[in-house]
């Protein structure tokens, strides 16, 4: 191997041990490991080397075809799982999850149709709530449906050309090789490109150099995909380990009882110079230690007969009311950052308590205030009332005043009119018989 090829080959391999290590994100990685490429082509021989045949070109990647276009299947996704879809695909699969192949096939074909138009991992993480929302409702293992729909998002990416990366790749490939091709055939009618161009019948002037299409895969890459399902549906949940040998319950595969947590082993502590698998053993199933966390707060793994010391800290999964028993009884303590994490909790708490303890001074406050108005208002309409009543006796006692007044004025006037009234019809009555009768004493009245 020349030089280059082994700087080509440790690069590589620091760039993989960088995305596996996870501690940086895959485009940091991506940009340290293009400076690093930079670095050594300059180191190699500049000009001389091989590592970078024209450094202008070193960021063409980034406007790649392919790059681009996983790019924008990445934000459709995204898109998809913050517009409602999720609820959507679950109201109208829901009916298909009474049997348990069909509930297997109906969601891989889901997740193979989305997965044929978008990223994997975006239609497996669009489909995961959808999952474990109908193995709950059917109260099946989450592993029966979680297992098939992982090998359907796969084999869904092959129906179209966007379905997955490799597809987007090979497609620009080809059109790069075709425009080789027809290029090798312009300069040089007897070269092989040209024969190539006579074998499938086109002639150097029509041909047009294309990638393939969106559906170009579907033949072959649907009738994989739809075998696949089939496969996964009918027979391939049968192989996944534990299933057949039990039916799980809704309280073992939903369990919220069980809960991870960090714990840190001080001084005095009965798990000191244990293995794990002596704690393991002694606590039962009440407390089991899966992880071992390090002083830069990374998570690794451990052997069964790694021995406990002083400091030392674990994720642990176990019950509440156990893990409380189990600090009590073997002298251990929570971690640190779950400490930190609690008392932040109790100090927004205690935040949150004197909020609403103002807020209930205020609002009895405000109650007082309002009490004390309407009780104003309410004194203020009873002297109001009373007032009024006062008035309406007032007009009452002038109203028979006055009426009495009248009824007497009424009185002596009719008195005084009947007198009147009589004392005329007398005169009246006398000179009528006076006049009668010197009428009659008239003696000419016969």
């Amino acid at each position: 191997m020349s030089t280059d090829q082994i700087a080509i080959l440790l690069l590589i391999v620091l760039t993989f041990a960088l995305f596996i290590y996870g501690r940086w994100r895959y485009d940091i990685v991506s940009i340290i490991s293009l400076f690093l490429l930079v670095v050594l082509d300059k180191i190699l021989g500049g000009e001389q080397s091989t590592l970078i045949l024209n450094i202008s070109d070193i960021f063409n990647g980034f406007g790649h075809p392919a790059v681009v276009t996983v790019a924008a299947v990445l934000i459709i996704s995204k898109a998809l799982r913050n517009s409602g879809v999720v609820d959507m695909i679950a109201r109208k699969v829901k009916p298909f999850t009474k049997n348990k192949g069909l509930h297997i096939s109906s969601l891989s074909g889901v997740i193979a149709l989305l997965s044929a138009f978008m990223n994997n991992v975006g239609a497996l993480a669009l489909m995961l709530p959808v999952t474990l929302k109908t193995a709950w409702d059917q109260k099946r293992s989450p592993g029966v449906l979680l297992m098939p729909i992982a090998f359907a998002s796969i084999l869904g990416g092959m129906i179209t050309m966007i379905g997955t990366p490799p597809n987007i790749i090979i497609a620009s490939l080809r059109e790069d090789q075709m425009r080789k091709i027809l290029s090798n055939a312009i300069s040089d009618n007897t070269s092989a490109s040209a024969q190539y161009l006579r074998d499938i019948g086109k002639s150097i002037e029509m041909f047009e150099p294309t990638s393939f299409g969106l559906f170009d895969f579907a033949p072959v890459g649907g009738a994989i995909a739809f075998i696949g399902i089939l496969f996964v549906a009918l027979i391939g949940w049968r192989l996944i380990p534990g299933v057949s040998r039990r039916k799980p319950t809704s309280q073992s595969l939903f369990s919220i009882d069980d809960y991870v947590t960090e714990i840190s082993v001080p001084k005095g502590s009965l798990f000191i110079d244990k293995t794990i698998d002596e704690i393991n053993t002694i606590t039962g199933d009440k407390l089991t230690l899966f992880r071992k966390i390090g002083k830069s707060r990374k998570v690794t793994r451990f052997t069964l007969n790694h021995k406990i010391k002083e400091g030392e800290q674990f994720l642990v999964m176990s019950d509440p009311s156990d893990l409380k028993e189990m600090m009590s009884e073997y002298k251990f303590e929570l971690g640190k950052e779950i400490k930190k994490r609690i008392e932040m909790i109790k100090e927004i708490n205690d935040e949150h308590y004197q909020t609403i303890k103002d807020l209930k001074a205020s609002m009895r406050d405000d109650i007082t205030r309002q009490e004390k108005i309407i009780y104003d208002v309410e004194d203020e309409i009873a002297e109001l009332e009373g007032d009024v009543r006062n008035m309406i006796d007032i007009a009452e006692g002038r109203f028979e005043n006055k009426r009495d007044q009248l009824q007497n004025d009424y009185e002596q006037k009719s008195d005084t009119i009947r007198t009147d009234v009589d004392r005329k019809l007398a005169e009246l009555e006398t000179r009528l018989n006076t006049k009668l009768q010197r009428a009659l004493d008239n003696p000419l009245a016969n």
